[in-house]
């Protein structure tokens, strides 16, 4: 997990390359994909929706305004071409009765309208779009997409784990109290997901799974969390030990004694790349109506409350909740 010296940079990132990863590994964040959830309407009202729960539904508001005026005026250029062609032009199919100079002052007004006015029209919104539109695809599509593939995950953890590689099983701990929030524990599932060994993993920090491709936002997002003590969900593209990347479903939560003090951090990791396998598989789980998925599915979901955790050791800790992971050794 990220610690506060963000400097420090990953022993992956000299492997990882800067081109995009695997053919068949879908960048969720990437910009066709970010315009395809707009401009299909399944997913850009699940998007709408969630911009609702968290209060910020104006941005999306915004751009649907954008749109209902920008096809209302192509509907009126085409509207009045056709009039024009069909009643005032020189050439007009059913020409009305009106006289020269009223048609030649018309036709030229009608071409300056259509090459110039509409054109103007139609760009007056563009500068506030592609901010508000740079705004959701930074900010708020983020944690959209998290929020959709927890459900996802939620439901697959009800009712069928292999869809996730890791789901429920993927796991280690971190000592906040040790320097650089070391790794003190990881589950078999962590080493089979990540490919290195205990000896490789402990201790060192999580962000030796980041790369060249690793969402900064997303790592300051997790990281600010973190030094808040706070829960947190992110999506992180992070490395296996051979280099390949992997989606990281990343649910990170503070384990308090009892005192109340953090005593480890829980990070538990889902590999979204065994299910996500293209566009249309990214299309499908945005669909997803994430509220009604992850509520009905929420006591099921290791991740879904650590208010009532407690520990005072990594072992008392898998004791107590070994139900919670299906590889506790």
């Amino acid at each position: 997990m990220p610690h506060s010296d963000s400097q420090e940079q990953s022993t992956m990132e000299t492997s990882a390359t800067g081109s995009w990863p695997r053919s068949g590994m879908t960048d969720f964040f990437a910009p066709d994909v970010f315009q395809a959830v707009l401009s299909d309407p399944a997913t850009a009202i699940r998007l709408k929706s969630f911009c609702e729960s968290t209060a910020c539904d104006e941005n999306i508001v915004f751009l649907e305004k954008i749109e209902q005026y920008s096809r209302l005026l192509t509907k009126a250029r085409e509207l009045l071409l056709d009039i024009h062609a069909t009643y005032t032009s020189p050439n007009a199919t059913e020409p009305v009765n009106i006289s020269e100079t009223i048609s030649k002052d018309l036709n030229c007004a009608v071409n300056t309208a259509t090459s110039v006015t509409f054109c103007a029209m139609q760009d007056i919104f563009t500068p506030a779009r592609k901010d508000v539109e740079g705004l959701i695809r930074d900010d708020i599509y983020p944690r959209f997409v998290t929020h959709q593939l927890t459900a996802s995950a939620a439901m697959a953890l009800a009712h069928d784990r292999k869809t996730y590689q890791g789901l429920g099983d993927c796991f280690c701990l971190t000592d906040p109290k040790v320097a650089d929030n070391a790794i003190l524990y990881a589950s078999d599932g962590f080493l089979d997901v990540t490919g290195y060994s205990r000896r490789e993993i402990i201790p060192r920090n999580c962000r030796f799974l980041q790369g060249a491709r690793t969402e900064r936002s997303s790592v300051t997002r997790l990281k600010s969390a973190i030094d808040n003590g706070q829960e947190n969900v992110q999506l992180l593209l992070n490395y296996r030990k051979d280099g390949t990347p992997f989606w990281n479903l990343l649910y990170v939560a503070p384990l308090r004694d009892e005192a109340g003090n953090i005593a480890f951090f829980l990070g538990g990791q889902i590999d979204c790349s065994t299910t996500v396998h293209g566009k249309p598989d990214v299309m499908r789980i945005l669909k997803l109506d994430g509220r009604r998925s992850f509520e009905s599915t929420r006591g099921n979901l290791a991740v879904e409350d650590t208010s009532n955790l407690t520990a005072t050791s990594p072992r008392e800790h898998m004791k107590r909740h070994r139900s919670m992971f299906k590889s506790t050794s």
